[in-house]
């Protein structure tokens, strides 16, 4: 018992510390899990052996995987896997899945069609989505065009690969897999619909957990954890990956609150990422090989390379020839697809039970699951530089074409750099609906305009024709698609408003502090 607190102990100066360095890299290109990972490995047992990963450990870090999938699933719009980019989402899934098993069954001593051969191409068609959300929220991608694009493709990156876990790879048989699926749809609806019943009608049982959502009782957290616990035993039960039951709880969570719950959300974060999830990283770092993979360099290096080729062309193809993502510059989207090969914890799912099954050597998944830990650093910062060659400079773009352009920069005046989550966020407000004045007080302040400069007035009358551009672009959908632009807007309007509406007032502080 001593032990395990000390293993614990160990694993949470890890996760208190990893922020901190994360915000020491310039520039800040390097995710906070990665730091998790890295030093999980380094510090744990096939490093320096600081720390185990032991039953009590294990269970915390399966926890927070499970509160990763649930904030994932919660994220989620239903619109983004329903929706044409989400068909689009799932058909180039069975196209990379397709481009794996071909792969797989060129190998030696991997049949087509073989357990190996299927874990293979699972394990290689995977996007780590609930990995990508904590990334995508700190840089502020989440709510851009890009952002909606890696949430509809990535998101059928997970959970196609979690069905094909449960259909291809369980020791039953499909009928009865399916079974198993189809009856845990099942539970998840008939939750949503008395729980969006309850709600609506305002009933006594609603009115009281209400009541005593913000006190000791914190019956909304409560009611949540119990429906994850609830999904993830069903799925534990059931001998099916426990992800899928976390995902389940968020898709169901969301189901009842489709405009969500900022108090509710504030918390679950509170728990998860306080605590939960950075065991999960760091106990997943813990189980690669340092040793085996450094043994096996050309190997790592081709399970990369065959990550990037399997996912990445696959996505920027159909990104290519979508309606809705063809006008997009060709560098966002590379972002998205580079995004999108983000992998890693189905990658352990997949290998462990290969290796159970005797299809797998551990020293190959030890590397698969190294190289899945390698694309979360490696992915989201090529993808962060691909992005940012576009639409990160339409802060300097606007101010830029404002201003007349750079004849009209006093000699004196250099280009301001602008952090990319400012640049990121800025964006995001230029197509929100905050006022376009406010919107160019804070873009003007991050260019280090002056407060009376007269670009200003330029930078607001940009800004509002671009709204009307984009106006002009939505009546020109049909009543269908823009229904569905309308829903998926919606909350995303809401978020820029309140964080425009914040900068501003900072930003009246400011002048009132000088004055």
């Amino acid at each position: 018992m001593e032990f395990d607190f000390v293993s614990l102990f160990v694993i949470v100066t890890i996760g208190a510390l990893c922020p901190v360095f994360a915000d020491r890299i310039p520039g800040k290109t390097i995710p906070e899990t990665v730091f998790l990972l890295v030093i999980g490995a380094v510090l744990g047992p096939y490093g320096l052996d600081l720390f185990a990963a032991d039953e009590s450990v294990s269970l915390l870090s399966e926890l927070g995987m499970a509160f990763l999938f649930l904030l994932a699933g919660y994220e989620i719009n239903p619109d983004s896997l329903t929706g044409s980019q989400g068909r689009a989402g799932l058909a180039t899934w069975a196209a990379s899945f397709a481009l794996a098993l071909v792969f797989g069954a060129a190998l030696p001593d991997v049949g087509f069609g073989s357990l190996a051969n299927f874990a293979l191409a699972i394990a290689l068609t995977t996007t780590a989505i609930g990995t990508l959300m904590p990334i995508l929220k700190e840089r502020g991608v989440l709510g851009t065009a890009v952002g909606d694009s890696i949430i509809s493709y990535g998101t059928w990156g997970e959970v196609a690969p979690i069905i094909a876990i449960v259909m291809l790879l369980s020791a039953r048989s499909a009928w009865k897999s399916a079974f198993i699926l189809l009856g845990l749809a099942v539970l998840c609806v008939l939750i949503a619909r008395r729980a969006t019943v309850v709600r609506e009608r305002g009933s006594r049982f609603y009115r009281s957990i209400e009541a005593k959502a913000d006190t000791t009782s914190q019956t909304f957290v409560r009611l949540t954890i119990w429906l994850l616990i609830l999904l993830v035993t069903v799925s534990a039960i059931f001998d099916l990956d426990i992800v899928l039951g976390a995902f389940a709880a968020g898709f169901t969570l969301r189901s009842i609150m489709p405009d969500g719950d900022h108090a509710l959300e504030h918390k679950l974060d509170a728990i998860g990422f306080g605590f939960f999830i950075p065991v999960f990283f760091v106990v997943s770092g813990a189980k690669i090989d340092l040793a085996g993979v450094f043994a096996q360099p050309i190997l790592l290096v081709a399970l990369i390379v065959a990550l990037v080729v399997i996912r990445t062309i696959p996505i920027f193809v159909a990104t290519s020839i979508h309606r809705e993502t063809r006008e997009m510059p060709a560098q966002n989207r590379a972002s998205v697809a580079i995004y999108c090969t983000t992998a890693l914890p189905l990658i352990v799912a997949v290998t462990s039970i290969a290796v159970r099954a005797d299809a797998m050597p551990q020293e190959f998944a030890s590397t698969f699951v190294a190289a899945g830990a390698i694309t979360v650093f490696l992915m989201p910062l090529v993808g962060q530089l691909a992005y940012q060659v576009v639409d990160a400079q339409t802060v300097h773009k606007i101010g830029l074409e404002a201003a007349g352009g750079q004849q009209d920069r006093s000699a004196g005046e250099k280009r301001r750099l602008v952090d990319l989550g400012t640049r990121f966020e800025v964006e995001r407000m230029v197509y929100s609906d905050a006022p376009a004045r406010d919107v160019a007080i804070i873009m003007a302040e991050s260019l280090g305009f002056a407060e009376d400069d007269p670009r200003i007035d330029a930078i607001t009358e940009r800004i509002e024709s671009i709204r009307r551009l984009r106006g002009d672009e939505v009546r020109g959908l049909s009543f269908t698609d823009r229904r569905r632009l309308h829903h998926e807007e919606i909350r995303r309007i809401r978020e820029a408003r309140m964080k425009a509406h914040r900068k501003y007032l900072k930003h009246k502080d400011k002048q009132r502090n000088r004055a």
